[in-house]
């Protein structure tokens, strides 16, 4: 049985890990700026300034509850790339997968562990 959650849990564990780190790597940091958002007859748009310059995008459908009848907010870019506005600091499916990676690779570790002392012991 600790064979199977070894296998199973670094097997699956590791590439979840790499892509999670991969993936928080790439995009880079994300650094807090103000955002204004403007409603108008063509509906809501988001616009913020970054790297000394200009962005805009309208705001997305499932966006416009979480900041109805809002001004301002504070907005998260990518150190890399200023014209992709983020509400969440972090990338969520890269913390899902570096999450959910650590705890596979660690429930591998553990049956290795008990595989190991299994075959010492007895």
């Amino acid at each position: 049985m600790s064979e199977v959650l070894t296998f199973v849990g670094v097997g699956i564990g590791s590439p979840l890990l790499l892509y999670g780190w991969l993936r928080r790597r790439l995009d880079g940091r994300r650094v807090p700026v103000e955002v204004v958002i403007i409603y108008d007859e063509d509906g809501a748009r988001v616009r913020w300034f970054a790297e000394d310059d200009f962005y805009e995008r309208p705001l997305q459908p499932r966006e416009r509850a979480v900041v109805e009848g809002e001004q301002h907010r504070i907005g998260f870019v990518s150190d890399r790339d200023p014209s992709s506005m983020y509400w969440d600091p972090r990338s969520s499916i890269a913390t899902v997968s570096l999450a959910l990676g650590s705890v596979l690779v660690g429930v591998g570790v553990l049956g290795f562990v008990a595989s190991l002392l299994a075959l010492l012991i007895g």
